[in-house]
């Protein structure tokens, strides 16, 4: 996984990474690529303000694909390597998903993918290698934010846009969350999503629509507010805002296009691309 990292304690970013790639690489591969030129850090994209912020992720996403291509181009090459471009995230929820910034920040990755393209054309890896682009999410407009933590205080829970995961003991503690959130217009979602094992102990609920849950600044308990994104994820599925692109190129991918089709058979197209059966009841979407 090549990915700039993500601590739970504020340390900073090239030092995150670059120590995970340290652990996992007993063999010094990583090591030589640093050698031959590739950035031995990327810059932390918390240490000024949000024009640091930006550019800081410009360049972390560009020293990724500069990574990536030159992982896929040792000898022997990974069976399987992941990595992401973050700048269209972090731009749409400034800026909002129709913003011309927004346009701009998917040509840039658009061009990140072109140089990966190019690095895997000189090294002669193109036609062994299935390009994967996807998304993990989309993104749409937000205007108010509901404060789990003022809502229910006391309740252990995580959020991801309008989504929400709330931590229930039992049956009694679901039933007051639950009603809590159904007064300001949150509906339970089905839990299909989480593992067999916890289904009981966690409940997932979708806010109303234009509303991202967020935690309150310090000082203000009120249940409401703006929300500080303009634009976010998490929207229901099948909502025309959760709409992901997937695109495939690689040996044995047939050329043709497929308008639509559900999470469950993209996933079992990736996991029939790396040899591994499917985790749900999806089918692949192109033969192997």
């Amino acid at each position: 996984m090549v990915q700039r990292a993500r601590d739970l304690q504020p340390i900073p970013a090239d030092e995150g990474w670059l120590r995970t790639a340290r652990h996992q690489d007993a063999s010094g591969r990583l090591a030589a690529l640093v050698e031959e030129g590739l950035p031995a850090d990327v810059p932390d994209a918390y240490a000024g303000d949000r024009l640091h912020y930006l550019m800081a992720g410009v360049e972390g996403d560009r020293s990724m694909m500069r990574w990536t291509a030159g992982v896929l181009g040792q000898d022997p090459p990974p069976d399987l390597v992941a990595t992401e471009i973050l700048v269209p995230d972090s731009v749409q929820h400034i800026v909002g998903r129709d913003h011309p910034f927004a346009v701009w920040s998917l040509a840039y990755a658009d061009a990140l993918v072109g140089t990966l393209v190019s690095e895997l054309r000189r090294s002669g890896r193109l036609d062994d290698v299935t390009l994967v682009v996807t998304s993990d999410h989309g993104h749409g407009p937000v205007e108010q934010a509901l404060r789990p933590d003022v809502v229910l205080p006391g309740t252990p829970f995580a959020t991801e846009g309008a989504v929400l995961h709330a931590f229930v003991a039992d049956g009694r503690a679901r039933r007051e969350v639950t009603n809590r959130l159904g007064e300001h217009g949150v509906a339970s979602l089905p839990a299909e999503h989480l593992p067999p094992d916890v289904r009981d102990r966690v409940a997932a609920f979708l806010a109303p629509e234009g509303t991202v849950f967020e935690r309150s600044a310090e000082g203000d308990r009120a249940p409401r507010g703006a929300a500080r994104s303009r634009s976010a994820h998490g929207f229901a599925p099948g909502h025309p805002h959760d709409v992901r692109p997937l695109i495939l190129r690689g040996p044995g991918v047939p050329a043709d296009t497929i308008e639509r089709a559900a999470a469950a058979d993209v996933e079992a197209t990736l996991a029939a691309r790396v040899g591994l059966p499917p985790a749900g009841e999806g089918r692949s979407l192109a033969p192997v």
